[in-house]
């Protein structure tokens, strides 16, 4: 399967899902005489959060009382790079993806829509 058809796909999935997705592109464009560049190289095609409930303060309120936790939602990032069924990363794409996962984000390389539920944990 060609890449194209399989970004549509699991964006059409996270849509359906409710996930907050975003497609992600890199480039340069020209405007008359101008060139602006976005996107940063090797970025991931896709950027889609998972919603985690994390308990932060848990107190006992006394005898017989149960624990009192308190939580807040946070919102894991989870990058997906779509491939070709026989697609590779560039050099640019594992430094990308090395990056964001020494700061703790999640980073898929799907060439299927089972590659982001199975990294999704679904």
């Amino acid at each position: 399967m060609k890449e194209s058809p399989v970004q549509r796909l699991i964006l059409d999935w996270l849509a359906a899902e409710h996930y907050l997705a975003f497609r992600m592109n890199t480039g340069v464009a020209k405007f008359d005489d101008r060139f602006v560049k976005f996107g940063v190289k090797g970025m991931a095609d896709i950027l889609t959060f998972k919603s985690t409930d994390y308990i932060y303060e848990c107190t006992y309120a006394g005898s017989g009382t149960p624990w009192d936790a308190k939580a807040i939602r946070l919102q894991m990032p989870i990058w997906i790079e779509t491939k070709a069924t026989k697609g590779k990363q560039s050099e640019f794409q594992k430094s990308f993806q090395r990056q964001v996962e020494e700061h703790g984000h999640i980073y898929i390389l799907a060439k299927s829509l089972e590659d982001v539920q199975k990294g999704m944990g679904r």
